[in-house]
């Protein structure tokens, strides 16, 4: 039985998958316009899909994340922050330090 804390992100990655499942019987009309020798590749496809959308899902619930996602000036926060102690690059800087 998953935990609580997983319950949500295995949902959104079964709703994910069934989602684009549809999608693919649809867009082939019915399967009418599917070649069934990439069977397997859309099986696969559907899978990562599922599994991506979980992950992410995982990722956005821990509770940083969650603190960011309800401020959204947080990450400017966390930017002007790294800047007052140098270190870190600047915002809106690549890592090699030139500007984008």
């Amino acid at each position: 039985m998953p935990s609580q804390t997983t319950r949500r992100p295995v949902l959104l990655g079964l709703a994910a998958s069934a989602t684009l499942t549809a999608l693919v019987i649809i867009g082939s009309r019915n399967l009418e316009h599917y070649d069934p020798a990439l069977f397997g590749y859309t099986v696969a496809s559907i899978v990562a899909f599922g599994a991506i959308v979980f992950r992410y899902a995982l990722w956005l619930g821990r509770p940083d994340r969650r603190k960011l996602g309800r401020r959204p000036a947080g990450v400017a926060a966390i930017c002007k922050a790294s800047q007052n102690r140098g270190s870190a690059p600047r915002c809106g800087q690549t890592f090699a330090g030139s500007a984008p």
